[in-house]
């Protein structure tokens, strides 16, 4: 599984979060790594029919930003 690292917007609440990482395990991924002392946000490894559906959030959506992570070799 491809992991990513998913950051929130300055605004998110803890509930939001907590939902995005939910819905995530729900659907097959796992949270590795949460960023709380540095930022909003998480690393997780995310299965490939999710993640369509975590880079089309909505404008009004809390998550602000998806990258996929690269394996240094």
């Amino acid at each position: 599984m491809p992991q990513y690292i998913i950051l929130f917007k300055a605004e998110a609440s803890k509930e939001q979060i907590q939902s995005c990482k939910d819905q995530l395990v729900a659907n097959g991924g796992q949270v590795t790594r949460d960023f709380d002392d540095l930022m909003k946000g998480f690393a997780a490894d995310v299965p490939d029919q999710y993640v369509s559906s975590l880079q089309n959030f909505s404008p009004d959506s809390p998550i602000e930003y998806i990258a996929i992570t690269l394996e240094l070799t």
